[in-house]
């Protein structure tokens, strides 16, 4: 035979108050001292709480990444060619600038683009 003990957290929380409420019921006859009783309703309280909060984070977390890739351009609906977002205005310029400076494309540098030399060869060039 064997007990488990859940790893899930609502799992292991559920169980943490399955067991309280059966060792309050038990009264006087209970496993656990009042003191420890206590401390572990305060640690269930604390997890339970902390496992809302988590959860709350968690969907503002996926709201505001979707904000973000949305504004700059990053989501799979979005496009270089559609106004309205970062790399629509950073690929826009990068067009631009090559076109005043077809003979020295170094100088997108001062802009702060990565500017990668290719030398022809049909290689990558190294990744850093």
């Amino acid at each position: 035979m064997k007990v488990t003990i859940p790893t899930n957290v609502e799992e292991l929380i559920t169980l943490g108050n399955n067991i309280v409420k059966k060792e309050q019921a038990l009264g006087v006859k209970s496993n656990y001292t009042p003191e420890e009783l206590a401390e572990l309703q305060s640690k269930l309280v604390t997890a339970n709480d902390a496992n809302t909060k988590q959860k709350e984070l968690t969907k503002q977390a996926k709201e505001l990444t979707l904000t973000r890739d949305n504004a700059l351009g990053l989501t799979k609906k979005t496009s270089v060619n559609q106004p309205g977002n970062v790399k629509f205005f950073v690929t826009g310029l990068r067009d631009v600038l090559l076109g005043k400076n077809k003979t020295n494309p170094k100088i997108l540098g001062e802009w702060g683009y990565d500017v990668i030399e290719d030398s022809g060869s049909g290689k990558k060039p190294p990744v850093k």
